[in-house]
């Protein structure tokens, strides 16, 4: 499957990617840049998107273990689980009905009973549920707020006055009984007929009957309560009023959002916190579900891989291997204390683990974020030579983003067919993703200066294999020379054998004429790369050719020396130069040949391929610019 790059990042509004840049999950890639150029955003957005695809990181990994004196508990998620359990515990107790109702004194579903057979039957839920009590409902309880004792015991009997009030279709409360006694004088025995409303039921009297004695009857029990329970508190005028009131506002209650209201006491922050843990409880459930998940998952298809994985961590580490089955956690056990092992030891055990259990596993892919950044030489060869072993396997591929040219060098040496190699720069502020020349796998080492120079018939192949051979601690040695300006442009002559002809005018003037901005705009790596280790050296001859030609006295040895003594014996000159300070100058990171000897180049090279081009021209910018005299 071919996956977009482009497409993966619409949204990420930061990250502007070029439209060519894909990978394909049915081949195996090994993607090169420094960082800053979004490679962890895209394995973020791939894991997010591709769930079925398998993944390393080191974050991830930290979740692998669990350390107990001289053993190690694996199991993913095994810390987030109980983490997780630990919250869900928490949670519930935050929303026990009882807790809420403890502070009231309910401590027994037979005193919530005594208040309502609803808080009740709440209460045998231990846990409140959801709370959605609208603003208009929630101001009708508030008016009976006062009542609540009363009118929680007496709610269905309330919604029967109500209802036997709608039954009948007299609206006026007032006139209810009034009206119920005019129908009653004015109609047969054996009327059949309303004479309200014209509609036909049989034995309509009786049923007029039975209603106002059953509304009599209710309603002078439930004003009995009420008058038992409050008239000492209110005037004869005012019962009556209260409770006419209480049934209007029951008419727009649910019982069961009356009783939550009780259980909150009317705190409006209380139900908003509550239905926020509600939907946090949801979340955290399908967080667990999804790890104990994926955690059976990791421990069958380590038994998969059971016998290699158990050779390695013996042969490796001593270490005796148990799976247990029920817990689905696999227990190694060291020779010694877990603290004792440095971080990079456990790593690789971690990292070990991932790749055997995606070798047991059905997924076919499996994505790494910078697999050998904290590992020594012989790890880190440790851990390519299962990278490549992995892709032995029919139907497993592999993708790893890396910041580490190490990490291509490495696998290169080891199986030179069996990855492709691309790599990230920024450009004109936009992420290109290229592939690296196939010519430059036939080499041990593909990522090497060596690489950029076989074909010496470039003028700048020339100078970029003139910093190989020159060497700055020997005083005879005249190529050293042109990788410098002292007091003036030289041209090496005939002793210098292949390299006649080359001058530190050439670097001068690559900067001067602006010639690093035609070369650094190339998608092609060999190209780039060249680009940026010339444009590197050039910046540096420049800056001492500059410095020089401003210079009331002459300037000679190391680059360090050239700007200390300048800005030391050039102060009036300086005057003119408001922005050319001593400090921007040393804290430039953009010079290669820092009087390295012959030979010493391949750290400078690695700078050089992984500093990102914007960078590079946004630093000359600001040399140039410092350079600029103030009219």
């Amino acid at each position: 499957m071919e996956i977009i790059l482009n497409d993966l990042l619409r949204d990420i509004k930061f990250l502007d990617i070029d439209e060519n840049a894909k990978i394909d999950s049915e081949k195996n890639f090994i993607i090169f840049g420094s960082n800053g150029l979004g490679k962890t955003t895209i394995y973020r957005n791939l894991k997010n998107k591709y769930p079925y695809f398998d993944y390393l990181d080191y974050e991830e990994t930290k979740d692998l273990f669990k350390k107990n004196k001289s053993k190690i508990e694996i199991s993913l998620g095994i810390n987030k689980l109980e983490d997780l359990l630990a919250q869900k515990e928490k949670i519930a107790k935050d929303l026990s009905i009882q807790t809420f109702l403890k502070k009231k004194n309910i401590t027994s579903k037979r005193r919530a009973k005594d208040i309502s057979v609803e808080l009740e039957k709440k209460y045998a839920e231990k846990e409140i549920s959801k709370i959605e009590l609208e603003e208009k409902e929630f101001k009708e309880i508030q008016k009976i707020d006062r009542y609540l004792e009363y009118v929680l015991p007496n709610f269905k009997s309330i919604q029967k006055i109500n209802d036997i009030s709608s039954e009948l279709e007299v609206v006026d409360k007032n006139y209810l009984r009034q009206a119920l006694l005019l129908l009653d004088k004015n109609m047969d025995n054996d009327a059949s007929i309303c004479p309200v409303c014209g509609s036909h039921v049989v034995n309509l009297k009786q049923l007029v009957h039975q209603r106002i004695e059953q509304l009599s009857q209710i309603r002078n029990e439930c004003l009995n309560r009420f008058v038992e329970k409050y008239g000492s508190q209110l005037s004869n005028e005012s019962i009556s009023d209260e409770f006419l009131m209480i049934m209007d506002a029951v008419k727009n209650i649910t019982e069961e959002n009356l009783v939550n209201y009780f259980v909150v006491d009317g705190n409006v922050d209380t139900i908003k916190r509550i239905n926020e843990t509600l939907v946090k409880k949801d979340e955290i459930s399908k967080e667990y579900n999804e790890c104990l998940r994926k955690q059976t998952e990791l421990f069958y298809s380590l038994i998969q891989q059971k016998d290699m994985y158990t050779d390695y961590l013996q042969d490796n580490f001593n270490a005796t291997v148990d799976f247990d089955k029920t817990k689905k956690v696999v227990e190694i056990k060291l020779e010694r204390n877990v603290d004792t092992y440095s971080t990079g030891e456990i790593n690789l055990i971690l990292f070990i683990t991932k790749l055997f259990s995606f070798l047991g596993s059905e997924k076919e892919l499996l994505i790494i974020d910078d697999p050998i950044s904290s590992y020594d030489l012989v790890n880190q060869y440790h851990i390519v030579h299962h990278l490549c072993r992995i892709i032995s396997n029919k139907g497993k591929h592999v993708i790893v983003f890396t910041h580490n040219p190490d990490v291509i060098n490495v696998v290169n040496s080891q199986n030179q067919s069996g990855y492709s190699y691309f790599f990230f720069d920024k450009v004109n502020n936009t992420v290109i993703m290229n592939p690296l020349s196939k010519d430059m796998k036939s080499t041990g080492n593909v990522l090497a200066i060596d690489n950029l120079i076989k074909d010496t018939t470039f003028e700048a192949n020339k100078y970029l294999s003139l910093t190989l051979k020159r060497n700055d601690k020997d005083p005879k040695d005249t190529l050293s020379s042109v990788l410098h300006y002292d007091n003036g442009f030289v041209t090496l002559g005939d002793e210098a054998n292949d390299f006649k002809g080359c001058s530190n005018k050439f670097f001068v003037d690559y900067i001067e004429f602006n010639t690093y901005l035609k070369d650094l705009n190339t998608n092609d790596f060999e190209a780039l790369c060249r680009a940026k280790v010339i444009t590197l050296l050039s910046i540096r001859v420049w800056i001492e050719y500059k410095l020089a030609t401003l210079s009331a006295v002459p300037l000679e040895d190391t680059y360090f020396k050239k700007v200390d003594k300048f800005f030391k014996n050039n102060q009036n000159v300086l005057k003119g130069y408001p922005n050319l300070k001593r400090d921007l100058l040393i804290n430039k990171k953009v010079m290669l040949n820092q009087n390295c000897h012959v030979n010493s180049q391949v750290y400078p090279f690695y700078y050089a391929l992984s500093v990102k081009t914007d960078d590079i021209l946004k630093e000359i910018k600001e040399i140039k610019h410092a350079f600029e005299k103030n009219v």
